[in-house]
């Protein structure tokens, strides 16, 4: 999956914003995203987020899983993603999601 994403036209990653429009647009061969949470990177740890996603249906999840070896953790598949040096998103520290909760 960090290939695809690397070799999209989002790419280089310096915010959620452009991270979450790539995994979109690779996952739109599939199904459509219905759910997305992607945690920020700490400094000093490589600079990868971790990204948690859902997709409208499970055919389309295990197509996706099956094309990027990806894993399945909680309901959700699973991966992590390089981002760009310049990283303007949050980093570290908690993160609150769209749901209000603390993650």
């Amino acid at each position: 999956m960090n290939q695809a994403l690397k070799g999209s036209e989002f790419a280089p990653f310096v915010d959620e914003r452009g991270l979450e429009s790539a995994i979109e647009s690779v996952c739109a061969e599939f199904g459509r995203v219905t759910y997305l949470k992607i945690l920020p990177p700490r400094r000093g740890s490589g600079l990868r987020c971790a990204c948690f996603l859902r997709l409208n249906s499970t055919a389309a999840e295990a197509a996706l899983k099956s094309r990027f070896a990806l894993t399945q953790y909680a309901g959700t598949l699973q991966f992590l993603v390089e981002v760009d040096d310049r990283w303007t998103g949050h980093t570290g520290g908690p993160v609150v999601g769209k749901d209000g909760f603390q993650i």
